[in-house]
């Protein structure tokens, strides 16, 4: 049996402490990693609680339309470890023991001066036409199985299932499984991936403006997902060589980044406040708000990216208007004054108040339409008494994402201030 970048594979999880959410799955998401590595697609993750004939009815989908699969979980000795069942079940055999596994299970209690439970004999057992994987860690050997072996379709299924405890699971590919499966790889195909975060465009703008992009026999390929405003494209190549992957990558990131301009703010493992501080840092520029909306969102949001030294304090007044603020003898009449005037000498005097470089005052300061009011507002970037930029926004998008959006929006307007001075 060999394994191709054409391969699927599928990671299943086993557990009721999974399906109830009680517990973060993170063994499906390192072991695609690993599978990735190698150059193998995960075309499934399945989850599965802790009974018998829903496993090995996942089981037996996953040996149909896989060619490789990892199970973690449901190996240990308690009446819900049903996995090493639900395997002979999908492949319709009997559970054999292991004798040489089960003198290890003893040897590990005697070792620890405690008696041997009989229920601890069912981790030695291994369905007929398998084996067990020895783990040197723990009592709970490992289970490789192929399905199909007699199948006239020609279809194989490769089965590997390892220990849910994390340690325990990933010494158990580390130094057993990932090694057999990279000796049935057919030629060494490599995949690797790339993220460019964006902000500014909405997820169905975005490819419309790149349609092409995402067809799915494209290569390398390119997913969008969006996650509280951000977007991000995510692109998968897959070749002989890392440094085709590379260049196949490099030559779809240039065209985003052509085709989207500023909107495109980072790669990788970054977010949008993290870069903007690092713009800050690196021009050696400080920044203090005036925020008379969003109760200091912004600020916050910049903070939360360790800037304290370059955003020194913040003031939010959220009730208060901000002519009144900047002279309060001044007409409580707002209407006499220009609202992009009157944000710019706020985000002025924030900046000479603080001390800063920067000062930036958030605020709607429309009076007559109530709608108008709460669906946009103005935020006002001033580097000097001469030097200043101030955009509309839209306070759009699902209540419980809009003020951290709108965070967003005043933190990505600093960082196109930034870029374009």
């Amino acid at each position: 049996m060999k394994f191709s970048s054409n391969s699927i594979a599928e990671v299943i999880s086993i557990g009721d402490e999974l399906t109830s959410g009680q517990r973060l799955d993170t063994n499906t998401q390192w072991l695609s990693q690993k599978l990735n590595d190698l150059g193998i697609n995960v075309g499934y993750h399945t989850t599965v609680a802790d009974d018998l004939d829903r496993q090995t009815r996942a089981l037996q989908i996953a040996a149909n339309r896989a060619e490789l699969v990892l199970i973690t979980g449901g190996l240990g000795p308690t009446q819900d470890d049903l996995t090493r069942e639900a395997i002979a079940n999908a492949a319709g055999v009997a559970l054999v023991t292991d004798q040489q596994a089960l003198a290890h299970i003893e040897s590990i209690f005697a070792r620890n001066g405690r008696p041997m439970s009989l229920a601890n004999k069912k981790q030695a057992l291994y369905p007929v036409g398998g084996s067990t994987i020895h783990n040197e860690e723990g009592t709970a050997p490992g289970v490789k199985f192929c399905f199909g072996q007699n199948d006239e379709s020609g279809h194989q299924c490769l089965l590997f299932a390892a220990p849910g405890v994390p340690y325990e699971m990933k010494k158990m590919w580390t130094e057993q499984i990932e090694p057999e499966i990279g000796g049935l790889l057919d030629g060494q195909s490599v995949i690797r991936h790339r993220v460019l975060r964006c902000f500014g465009i909405g997820e169905s703008s975005a490819e419309s403006k790149m349609p092409h992009l995402i067809a799915r026999d494209r290569s390398p390929r390119v997913g969008i997902t969006a996650s509280y405003a951000t977007i991000s494209f995510r692109i998968t190549a897959t070749a002989e060589t890392e440094f085709d992957c590379e260049k196949q990558i490099e030559e779809t990131a240039g065209f985003i980044r052509e085709t989207l301009g500023e909107i495109v703010f980072g790669d990788g493992d970054v977010n949008l406040q993290t870069v903007t501080a690092n713009l800050l840092a690196s021009a050696g520029q400080s920044v203090a708000f005036v925020d008379f909306q969003f109760g200091g969102a912004a600020a916050l949001l910049l903070r939360s990216a360790g800037v304290d030294k370059v955003c020194p304090s913040s003031i939010a007044m959220d009730q208060v208007q901000p002519h009144q603020w900047l002279d309060p003898e001044s007409d409580s009449d707002s209407s006499q004054h220009d609202p992009d005037v009157t944000l710019v000498r706020a985000a002025d005097r924030i900046r000479c108040m603080m001390g800063t470089t920067i000062g930036i005052a958030i605020g709607n300061l429309h009076t007559g339409d109530l709608d108008q009011q709460h669906t946009e507002y103005r935020a006002a970037v001033c580097f000097s008494e001469n030097q200043s930029s101030v955009e509309k926004f839209s306070r759009a998008g699902h209540s419980e994402m809009r003020d951290t959006r709108c965070a967003k929006q005043v933190v990505d307007f600093l960082r196109r201030c930034l870029l374009n001075r």
